[in-house]
């Protein structure tokens, strides 16, 4: 939630590098409107920029997909839209992105 989980993950795993890929807009889903997540972007993306090994990305997930090389990621953490649809289409994009055998 408006980016401590993000920063718990870098504190328990260590990573190399975090791409912490999100718009920041608001949006609506099935049972939620969220007009405050730009507020919240305006918050976070400081904090996470001050760490070292974070790369903030301020767009849509499926808008940066290609940047990343098959087998690029051994660890994925997807915390987008909280719908299937959405989420499906994440893990269809990033698929190929990700280590299969870690």
């Amino acid at each position: 939630w408006q980016g401590q989980f993000t920063i718990q993950l870098i504190r328990e795993f260590h990573p190399k590098i975090v791409h912490a890929i999100d718009p920041w807009i608001p949006y609506y889903d099935d049972k939620i409107f969220n007009p405050n997540v730009s507020e919240m972007g305006a918050k976070v993306m400081p904090e996470l920029n001050k760490i070292p090994n974070v790369n903030v990305i301020a767009q849509k997930s499926e808008e940066v997909y290609h940047r990343f090389s098959d087998n690029y990621f051994d660890f994925l953490y997807l915390d987008g839209l909280h719908t299937y649809d959405q989420l499906s289409l994440e893990l269809k994009l990033y698929w190929q992105s990700t280590v299969h055998n870690s």
